[in-house]
């Protein structure tokens, strides 16, 4: 009878800590959920719909381009070439291109904007260059690609301005004369950034995958963590 009571006990106690485990894993799983990350690592966030994003920009005075592409949106990937050398992407959904520029460029008026062609528009800031343009795996998202001034001038393929800017404005913002003659010079065999994710060089290894958007982790892609 005691055996009986003593084997009693321990099995309680064992249901009791597998219950508990069950509890901290369904914890885990809608943390991650909460944060735009499903259990199966699948992209499930979605981003302000427009009314949102029009709200959040209404009251909020943003001091750069930068700050506000954080702000609102999630972060869907990171290059890196050191800490003054990277890219960022972001992502929104269910939103035009138009609809988005229209909006960014209203709250944060650019040093120059190019036409929308094919879906894509390039403003560039005294803090980088953002590109806007469809997702080309999903045209239900919108990516918004933020290189900084030093990636730009270092790593992008002249190519990647075709159609939206003129080379001579390039040299004046990056402030390197015939900055499309030499960048291409060096541009074979893959070796310029020509925009996310089509350089097998420049992926961070994690291409497609949504980080949160307080996320703080870099891709790494080469040279990162110089």
């Amino acid at each position: 009878m005691r055996f009986k009571l003593i084997s009693m006990i321990i099995m309680s106690g064992l249901v009791l800590s597998a219950c508990g485990s069950d509890s901290k894993v369904n914890q885990y799983i809608s943390g991650e959920a909460e944060r735009g990350i499903s259990a199966s690592g699948t992209n499930e966030i979605s981003g302000p719909s427009l009314e949102e994003l029009e709200e959040k920009i209404s009251n909020n005075q943003y001091s750069n381009i930068e700050t506000m592409l954080k702000d609102l949106f999630p972060v869907r990937d990171v290059i890196s070439e050191g800490s003054d050398q990277q890219v960022t992407i972001f992502q929104a959904r269910d939103l035009t291109v138009e609809q988005l520029s229209d909006r960014i460029a209203e709250s944060i008026p650019p040093q120059k904007a190019s036409e929308i062609q094919n879906n894509e528009q390039i403003f560039i800031y005294p803090e980088g260059i953002l590109t806007i343009k469809e997702d080309p795996n999903e045209n239900q998202i919108l990516l918004l690609e933020f290189a900084t001034l030093d990636f730009v001038r270092d790593h992008y393929s002249p190519n990647y301005f075709n159609g939206f800017f003129a080379l001579w404005v390039l040299d004046e913002v990056l402030d390197v004369d015939d900055w499309g003659k030499k960048r291409m010079s060096k541009c074979t065999a893959g070796n310029c950034y020509e925009g996310y994710p089509k350089t097998d060089k420049y992926r961070s290894g994690n291409v497609g995958s949504l980080r949160g958007a307080s996320s703080n982790t870099r891709g790494g892609g080469p040279g990162s963590g110089k």
